[in-house]
């Protein structure tokens, strides 16, 4: 007489023997549509299935699907400094429907000036996403920068530049951008460094993922231009652009003093949009905020009234989306969206018209919000002690940031 356990050995022998009657080109294809947190499970259900995901072709192949699937689940990727332990903690946690689905932690030492307070928090910026990867990297030019994969917990760091290993950091401030060079399969970081001594300059130095090297370049960027954010780039890094939102010391005849300062990947070369003028006056005079956001293949700009002014609870928010560059660049004013009550600060830009919003009143928090339907879908607070650095929309690949 078979005992319980033996009946469930041979039919888990005879699943398998099943399992591997599946051809693997079918096995491939059905795997390349599956979310990464499914597929490090599925690695270990038997040894060719591993070899599967494991190979370069079935990580491009499902990148390839992740990015044309519309469909698919996107969360949100909170940076979270946690300021309860002597030793900075730094955290990736990625958020889907409401729900912690995945974290990863970093040392978050890496990323802060060393003559910091210990109880002061790590508070580096975040860039991306770019196929899965995020640049995150430290405000003080001595500080890291690194590529990383939270879906597979992986993080490679990148080698100090000239400009930071040689150079007084003190003397500069640095911006950092991130993506894609289509033409020569390669990830890209653009490092400007910001003089604040004589003679003022911007420095801008490119790091290659494929020769894992810095270079510097010749391009000068004017030196009456200060860098003041650097710009999310397009979704899956769709279009090969770096952006920063800069403003000129002194005034152009087109009256252009803030401008979207953006740097071709593949010909690294510079080129300069201007705002919509009436954005760009009300900005100027300080009226209204600014923030951008990514969606498609466009650029969203979110003006949003300033948090000082007093205004009527029924607040709309003005977006307008950039399509082109330089002198092709063309905004066009899309509809206007009633913000949440008190939070009108756009952070993320979710499928389906939801956003993210940040509500800093009292207690941090996530606000999810349907413009369409103009209702609130769902709040996530922070943790006292801790900072939310940055959120960004995200979507897992497989894709290691050592190799590219």
């Amino acid at each position: 007489m078979q005992t319980v356990s033996s009946k469930k050995t041979k039919m888990n022998s005879v699943a398998m023997h099943e399992v591997r009657l599946i051809n693997d080109d079918i096995v491939k294809e059905i795997l390349s549509y599956l979310p990464v947190k499914s597929l490090l499970r599925f690695k270990t259900v038997i040894k060719s299935w591993q070899d599967i995901i494991g190979s370069w072709a079935f990580v491009k192949l499902h990148l390839e699907n992740s990015c044309n699937n519309c469909s698919d689940d996107q969360g949100i990727l909170v940076l979270v400094s946690d300021g309860n332990t002597h030793k900075r903690k730094l955290s990736t946690k990625f958020i889907d429907c409401g729900k912690l689905c995945g974290e990863s932690t970093l040392d978050g030492d890496c990323f802060t000036e060393p003559s910091r307070r210990n109880d002061i928090p790590c508070c580096p910026r975040m860039v991306g996403p770019i196929n899965g990867l995020i640049c995150i990297h430290g405000i003080h030019p001595s500080t890291a920068i690194a590529l990383c994969n939270p879906s597979l917990a992986k993080t490679q760091f990148l080698p100090m530049s000239p400009i930071s290993s040689t150079c007084n950091p003190d003397a500069y401030r640095r911006c950092v951008g991130f993506g894609f060079d289509f033409v020569h399969k390669d990830l890209k970081v653009v490092q400007l460094s910001i003089f604040l001594v004589l003679p003022r300059e911007i420095r801008v130095e490119v790091y290659s993922q494929s020769t894992t090297t810095w270079k510097e370049l010749d391009h000068q960027i004017p030196k009456d231009m200060l860098i003041k954010m650097v710009i999310m780039p397009y979704k899956n890094g769709s279009l090969p652009f770096s952006h920063w939102l800069a403003f000129r010391r002194l005034p152009r005849v087109d009256g252009a003093n803030m401008i979207i300062l953006s740097f071709n990947l593949q010909d690294e070369v510079f080129e300069q949009t201007p705002l919509p003028p009436c954005i760009h006056d009300a900005a100027y005079k300080g009226e209204v905020k600014l923030e951008f956001l990514a969606e498609d293949d466009s650029l969203l700009l979110f003006a949003y009234p300033f948090m000082g002014l007093n205004y009527p609870e029924d607040v709309f928010s003005e977006r307008w989306a950039l399509n082109g560059l330089g002198d092709d660049g063309r905004w066009t004013r899309l509809s206007s969206i009633r913000t949440v009550p008190l939070i009108p600060k756009p952070l993320v830009v979710l499928k389906n018209g939801a956003l993210v919003w940040e509500d800093s009143r009292k207690t941090k928090k996530l606000v999810f919000y349907n413009y369409c339907t103009q209702e609130v879908t769902n709040v996530i607070e922070i943790p006292p002690k801790q900072c939310a650095v940055k959120v960004l929309g995200y979507k897992g690949s497989l894709i290691s940031p050592a190799i590219f």
